[in-house]
């Protein structure tokens, strides 16, 4: 359960952005980020010092539920890097720091996953889980046990991901099923058609207007998105 004064986005997605549309996939993604603080129930009431929370009757702090993972992650966290409203950064990583980081199949992921953790805009935070790390299976369920924390700290998902692709233990298409089986509101962007979204959400007591954010459209995306 979360903390009725933050408003958690939980970030789960493909390591894998070969022969995509990243500048759209961007563009969607931080307009999508910015709609959703806009209907907040908080509205222009969302804060994020001390001083702003004793002057309004609601106030949110937004975090990012992000393991920083190759692809979708790292592009998430880099889109909440370069818009106005202040996005802390919470991490749960599987195993010790050193280890998940090796995992990093390049060094410009290795970099970027360096760089996100050290900017000082994120107030990053990580949750190291410290789980065996020694085989391939253990991995995996390293994964998918950072995948339920992502989601017992998250007030919903967001999913970039192609659907076509098949998943493995604690990956996006696991994590999603599980998510939707425990009534945790998911919105899917399709990273192979990034200017549309789709929710799913059987429970209606959310701090987000799930109706409001489906009202985006391909006219919207305007903006380029620089990465760190």
């Amino acid at each position: 359960m979360t903390d009725k004064n933050n408003l958690n986005i939980g970030i789960i997605g493909n390591r894998d952005l070969t022969n995509k549309n990243i500048h759209t996939i961007k563009n969607t993604l931080k307009l999508l980020i910015n709609k959703i603080i806009s209907t907040t129930s908080a509205g222009e009431n969302t804060c994020d010092n001390n001083s702003q929370k004793q002057s309004h009757p609601v106030c949110y702090t937004i975090n990012m539920i992000n393991s920083l993972a190759e692809g979708a992650d790292q592009l998430a966290a880099c889109v909440i890097s370069e818009i106005n409203t202040p996005i802390k950064l919470i991490c749960p990583i599987p195993f010790k720091l050193s280890q998940y980081r090796s995992t990093l199949s390049t060094n410009v992921s290795k970099l970027t996953f360096d760089e996100l953790l050290n900017t000082p805009k994120l107030s990053s935070k990580t949750i190291e889980m410290k789980l065996p790390f020694e085989s391939d299976e253990l991995k995996n369920k390293g994964y998918q046990q950072a995948a339920a924390k992502l989601l017992e700290l998250s007030d919903f998902i967001i999913a970039l991901y192609d659907p076509s692709k098949t998943g493995h233990k604690g990956g996006t298409k696991e994590t999603i099923n599980y998510a939707m089986q425990n009534n945790i509101p998911v919105v899917h962007l399709n990273i192979n058609n990034p200017s549309h979204i789709a929710i799913s959400s059987s429970y209606t007591k959310h701090k987000i207007n799930y109706q409001n954010i489906t009202t985006l459209k391909t006219s919207e995306l305007q903006s380029n998105i620089p990465c760190l």
